[in-house]
């Protein structure tokens, strides 16, 4: 299962959820032990959003690590930037002011 389809899956039991959770509100469903089983629609429901949430944020950090990996190929294979030892906070720089994240200091 991929993440788009993992993500669409905890849509979908969200969304059923909703549906059980109306069904068993309705009055005429009393006897189903309705309350019980409507907060307990209602609770799954609700994680299943939240976990579907999660899974797009985490879509995203994928995304953006790619592109992360990408650029820093892209200066490495350009020689743009000769990469030190020590200096992690020059090379966070860089890279943001490459990736038009942070504006260029020179042009400040």
């Amino acid at each position: 299962m991929t993440l788009d389809e993992t993500i669409s899956h905890t849509e979908e039991v969200a969304e059923d959820m909703n549906n059980r959770a109306k069904f068993y509100k309705e009055p005429k469903n009393s006897a189903y032990n309705a309350n019980h089983h409507y907060t307990d629609c209602v609770e799954c429901a609700e994680e299943h959003r939240r976990l579907a949430e999660w899974l797009k944020e985490l879509k995203v950090y994928r995304k953006n690590w790619q592109q992360l990996k990408e650029t820093i190929t892209e200066i490495k294979d350009n020689n743009e930037y000769k990469f030190g030892n020590n200096d992690r906070t020059e090379l966070c720089r860089f890279l943001l002011n490459y990736m038009g994240v942070l504006e260029n200091e020179t042009d400040s």
